[in-house]
């Protein structure tokens, strides 16, 4: 890939991969309820999106704030909880993190998460030390595929838009990327596939290393 001066990653699907965790913890969060058990695809689908949005779809319709705040309760007790038994980097990703950072490249992430999980994991998985910052849902009045976060990214940076590139697994990253004026690169290992995607990407990566600049 061409090089950049800085570079956006989504989290989820993009250096963690959390789908399991988050699977589980939707039917985790259906059994409590005795609600119907949501279907793997449909929930790999919706990730990357705001907690709201999701619990919403998995709980079956509109939400007033206290149905919400139950259901982010139980959701996120196990979340919390089964993380380590279920969350793991994806390969690749450190080696290629600290290439970039021996570059001098400014990097942060740009989530949909909550602050509070987004943080823990990165420190926990390792990941924290190579960001700048860490830009969750709860740093934002809209979110992805808004291009409110991916803004806020290149503010923290002190980046323009011609010289960062936007890196993520989800049709959300690449609408969030390009509405800032950004290249967007998708990455495969997600378990996502971009065909009929509203935005395509400028760059598809099959590895992590191939986000690395390319040099003679």
């Amino acid at each position: 890939m061409k090089e950049y001066a800085a570079y956006l990653f989504d989290a989820d699907g993009t250096l963690i991969d959390s789908r399991e965790l988050i699977y589980q913890s939707f039917l985790h969060l259906n059994r409590s309820l005795g609600l119907p058990l949501p279907e793997q695809e449909v929930v790999y689908a919706m990730i990357g999106l705001p907690m709201r949005p999701q619990l919403e779809r998995h709980m079956g319709g509109g939400l007033g704030d206290a149905e919400y705040a139950r259901g982010f309760d139980i959701y996120n007790r196990f979340h919390m909880a089964e993380a380590a038994r279920y969350l793991k980097v994806f390969p690749g990703v450190k080696a290629g993190l600290e290439t970039l950072k021996s570059l001098n490249k400014r990097m942060a992430v740009v989530s949909s998460r909550s602050g509070d999980s987004l943080v823990a994991f990165m420190q926990d998985l390792g990941l924290s030390g190579y960001f700048s910052a860490l830009i969750s849902a709860d740093d934002t009045l809209r979110h992805k595929p808004d291009p409110e976060p991916a803004l806020l990214g290149l503010r923290l940076l002190s980046a323009t838009p011609e010289e960062t590139v936007f890196i993520g697994d989800a049709t959300f990253d690449m609408s969030c990327g390009k509405g800032a004026g950004l290249d967007v690169a998708y990455v495969s290992w997600g378990g996502m596939d971009c065909e009929g995607w509203p935005v395509q990407p400028d760059f598809t990566a099959h590895l992590f290393q191939d986000l690395l600049p390319e040099r003679d």
